[in-house]
């Protein structure tokens, strides 16, 4: 199940411009349900509008004609393309970080032999700071 999907505004703004403010709703409850269940829309209207919370005449017109617009109709559902696509990329990088986490997870930072941090940070004991130079410089 997915908690989160990628959302690419510029493309939904592109595609979804002449929406009504109910069809922008329709159409965002239909893809997180998509999303969430990572599975075809019922093709059972009756639930389409109470996942959508469709009341009325005007708000089941909506979500029909975001089903007609954005999604295909299929022996088993209703699917909309670019969710499929987002739904295997998610699968494809759970799978990913499955197996990096059965191998250990990230590999650990690497240290000296000393137990030092493998970058330096700051300046080595004995050598001037910047401060330093800056007051040598007044002085003279």
């Amino acid at each position: 199940m997915m908690n989160f999907y990628r959302r690419f505004i510029g493309d939904y703004m592109r595609d979804t411009q002449e929406l009504t403010l109910i069809e922008h709703g329709a159409y965002t409850l239909l893809l997180d349900h998509h999303y969430a269940t990572e599975e075809a829309l019922t093709l059972e209207k009756s639930r389409l509008y109470r996942i959508t919370r469709a009341g009325t005449a005007s708000e089941r017109a909506a979500v029909d004609r975001v089903l007609a617009r954005f999604f295909e109709k299929s022996r088993v559902g209703y699917v909309q393309k670019r969710a499929v696509e987002e739904i295997e990329y998610a699968r494809s990088r759970a799978d990913v970080s499955r197996n990096n986490g059965k191998l250990g997870g990230r590999p650990k930072e690497v240290k000296n032999p000393l137990g030092f941090p493998a970058k330096p940070c700051g300046n080595p004991a004995g050598f001037p700071t910047k401060s330093d130079k800056n007051q040598e410089e007044t002085r003279v």
